[in-house]
């Protein structure tokens, strides 16, 4: 195989991993998984959701926090390689329940993940974040339809996922 064929495929690992970083950071805040969620960031590395601060507390704060259910869905996903630093945008939006003064209404959020991801020791994890908001909306909740499903999701190490592979066999 000649480099040009050689550096493409690397180019294109590369990506697949970055990406997968993110889906592992997803699903980590989405079940509050702290090991999971710090397993896409580098050691030191910074998160800014608007104020800067170490990724392990995002993590340790999403973890033992108080809420009952996140949901992200990730879009438009940009990756500028250079070298063993990447610049990466990516689009998403979440939805989670809020509750206040006795009502509950569904948040919708949209933003953008804005980072430096960098390859050390041969793996690729988040070393600077800043969340950027793009627009935000309650929407109060009237009425939550029957039976929603027999599996619920859950948030932490109860979910079906974590057990996917013995339920599946």
């Amino acid at each position: 195989m000649d480099d040009a064929t050689l550096n493409r495929l690397r180019e294109v690992a590369d990506r697949q991993e970055i990406h997968q970083t993110l889906m592992r950071y997803c699903r980590g805040v989405d079940r509050a998984d702290e090991d999971l969620i710090n397993s896409a960031f580098h050691p030191g590395a910074v998160d800014d959701h608007g104020t800067p601060r170490p990724a392990p507390e995002l993590a340790r704060g999403v973890a033992t926090g108080t809420q009952r259910q996140l949901m992200h869905f990730m879009g438009n996903v940009l990756i500028d390689l250079d070298g063993d630093t990447a610049f990466v945008e990516s689009y998403f939006i979440s939805f989670s329940p809020h509750d206040e003064n006795g009502v509950t209404s569904t948040r919708t959020r949209a933003g953008r993940y804005l980072d430096r991801f960098e390859r050390r020791d041969g793996a690729w994890k988040i070393a600077h974040r800043l969340v950027v908001d793009e627009w935000a909306r309650l929407d109060e909740l009237t009425k939550s339809p029957e039976g929603i499903g027999v599996h619920v999701g859950v948030r932490g190490p109860a979910d079906a996922v974590y057990h996917l592979r013995e339920r599946l066999r």
